[in-house]
């Protein structure tokens, strides 16, 4: 319902789709109810949108791995992604490596659409087949290692 704000699991259902090797989940869960969905994954990457810290960059893919913070995968409500991640460990609970969170950069100015807007929609191929690459290079040096 918030147009470009649906793309993390627009992308996740198509990338299901394509790498059925993998376990896909989408949600719309956020903060400590996001602890049971991971626990018990080997490796494991987040598809989600993030606002765009200038309009020009709306569209564009950022990859975010161990140690680098993305701006929008937080809950005003509670814990954040990192703080769960850091919560399931201090609790020895059996959690998954961070392979990457892939945020890709919407307006600050989300409308009620069930369409995304052109930017998106005219890079979402894209955006997909960047993700697919990256995820299929990352388990590879997982599996190397």
């Amino acid at each position: 319902m918030l147009s470009d704000d649906g793309v993390g699991i627009y992308l996740a259902k198509s990338i299901q789709k394509k790498l059925t090797d993998i376990d896909v989940q989408t949600t719309l869960l956020a903060g400590l109810n996001l602890l049971d969905l991971i626990v018990g994954y080997d490796v494991l990457f987040v598809v989600d949108a993030s606002f765009a810290s200038d309009e020009n960059n709306i569209g564009k893919l950022r990859t975010y791995g161990q140690g680098n913070t993305p701006v929008h995968l937080f809950s005003s409500h509670g814990f954040d992604f990192f703080e769960i991640v850091e919560l399931g460990n201090s609790l020895k609970l059996n959690m998954p490596k961070l392979g990457a969170i892939y945020g890709i950069e919407i307006s600050k100015q989300l409308c009620f659409s069930t369409t995304f807007s052109d930017v998106i929609s005219e890079q979402i191929l894209e955006l997909e087949n960047q993700i697919i690459s990256d995820i299929q290079d990352r388990i590879s040096s997982f599996q190397t290692t």
